[in-house]
């Protein structure tokens, strides 16, 4: 596989989990303000914790992914 073709994926990967993890706390806001606005407890309160580091654990991913392309950017300069 080339590695663009694998930076690629990789990337897809960590956006499909950014994107659970702030589907995740979206989740949470929706209940919190749902709570508020009925008095009530906010138990969807932990999906904010854990979307919080789902997204953490996305942007490692996409940070990982970013710079591994740049050592593969600057090995291979024609490819730019």
């Amino acid at each position: 596989m080339d590695a663009a073709e694998g930076l690629r994926r990789i990337r897809i990967v960590g956006y499909s989990i950014l994107a659970l993890g702030l589907l995740l706390d979206a989740l949470a806001l929706v209940g919190c303000l749902s709570a508020w606005a009925n008095h009530g407890s906010p138990a969807l309160l932990g999906f904010g914790v854990l979307g919080i580091e789902v997204s953490a654990f996305a942007a490692v991913i996409l940070l990982g992914a970013w710079i591994v392309e740049g050592f593969v950017a600057a090995q291979n300069p024609s490819s730019e």
